[in-house]
């Protein structure tokens, strides 16, 4: 994030506002140019089209991100801070069942960054690299090209777009997927929590002391993921919502244009960009999301999971009322406050893809 100038900063700097402007004005160029293919591209095909309306849709989503994550650096600053100060430690804990979770969600977190780092290399290479990899003067989007600049100096400028668009989208991802999965670590940790004190016998006066502490120390802790969660979601909700409306968009175009039977090097890009959108959707947004709203939900069933009618002690029913009451409240990932990301949103939205494509290959055969 630092060489787009969006790293999570208390306050912004200069120089990184410099960076930021001028990645900012290079992505509009690319949509500008983008947009002068409806005007002023003489042989207009639907391939073409559609290529444009791909190109303006990635320059967008890059955009967008970038703004999102600049206008939000003292927050996601502040969420980092929080984190480190008051996230429970599961590391030294002496639970193990919160140690194996941690271990396997984290491991999660970890190939999963990796395969799509490794993957974005492979799609963004395929598109900035095709003068060199098919020798001809090629260029790797589908833009309008002003004859009075040089195909070299374009060929240049687009391969700076793409590394924009790399180093804009995948620290983002990154920081959305690390983000998730610790905050479904945290939860879990609260969860068995929850569950260890509503197994403890209360028994004399020094155990209703020890109970009440821990179920203060967990109320406080419970109310402290709620916040943040909260403030996690408005610190993406821009770029997220923005992200999905165009992730839909690019798929449409993405599958009409390789169903098109372009050249082979064109299916092998729009492939590999395909299977990154893909990715990055599933692997980095819907799963990590749907961990976190797994545990959200099992918080209220852990209450009934428990030795809660063998207590005649007050404080112990309180705090089952309380548990149940406050966990039917709804914490999950949430774009602009519309969408709630989780698999029955992917379901949702890939259905959404599939009528739009076959609705623009009605259109394209009547063409």
């Amino acid at each position: 994030m630092k060489l787009c100038g969006t790293e999570p900063r208390a306050k912004r700097s200069w120089t990184g506002k410099i960076r930021c402007l001028f990645n900012i004005l290079c992505s509009l160029g690319m949509i500008y140019l983008g947009a002068l293919v409806f005007f002023l591209e003489k042989d207009l095909t639907f391939v073409k089209i559609t290529g444009a309306i791909d190109t303006i849709g990635l320059m967008s989503h890059c955009t967008l991100k970038m703004v999102s994550s600049y206008l939000q650096q003292p927050i996601m600053f502040e969420l980092l801070e929080r984190k480190r100060l008051h996230f429970w430690d599961i590391e030294n804990s002496s639970s193990k069942e919160k140690k194996e979770y941690r271990k396997k969600i984290l491991g999660y977190g970890n190939y999963i960054i990796l395969f799509f780092v490794v993957a974005s290399i492979f799609a963004c290479s395929s598109y900035a690299l095709q003068p060199v990899i098919l020798r001809r003067k090629v260029l790797g989007f589908y833009t309008y090209i002003p004859q009075s600049i040089s195909f070299y100096v374009l060929a240049v400028y687009e391969f700076y777009a793409m590394f924009i668009v790399f180093i804009v989208l995948v620290p983002f991802d990154v920081y959305v997927i690390y983000m998730l999965c610790l905050l479904s670590i945290q939860w879990k940790s609260l969860n068995i929590e929850i569950k260890n004190i509503l197994d403890m016998n209360i028994d004399t006066l020094e155990d209703q002391q020890l109970f009440k502490t821990k179920v203060i120390r967990c109320v406080e802790h419970h109310n402290f993921l709620k916040r943040y969660i909260e403030d996690y979601n408005k610190s993406l909700s821009l770029g997220l919502l923005a992200y999905i409306m165009i992730f839909v968009i690019s798929n449409c175009l993405n599958l009409f244009i390789v169903s098109s039977g372009p050249e082979t090097g064109e299916i092998v890009r729009r492939s590999l960009y395909q299977f990154n959108l893909s990715n990055e959707f599933i692997l980095l947004y819907a799963i990590p999301a749907q961990f976190l709203s797994t545990q959200t939900l099992e918080t209220e069933e852990i209450a009934f999971d428990t030795k809660w009618y063998n207590t005649t002690c007050k404080d112990k029913k309180a705090f089952i009322w309380m548990v149940s009451s406050v966990a039917r409240r709804e914490v999950a990932l949430n774009a602009g406050k519309i969408l709630t990301i989780n698999y029955e949103f992917s379901l949702k939205m890939y259905r959404s893809i599939i009528s739009y494509y076959m609705f623009l290959r009605t259109m394209g055969s009547n063409h």
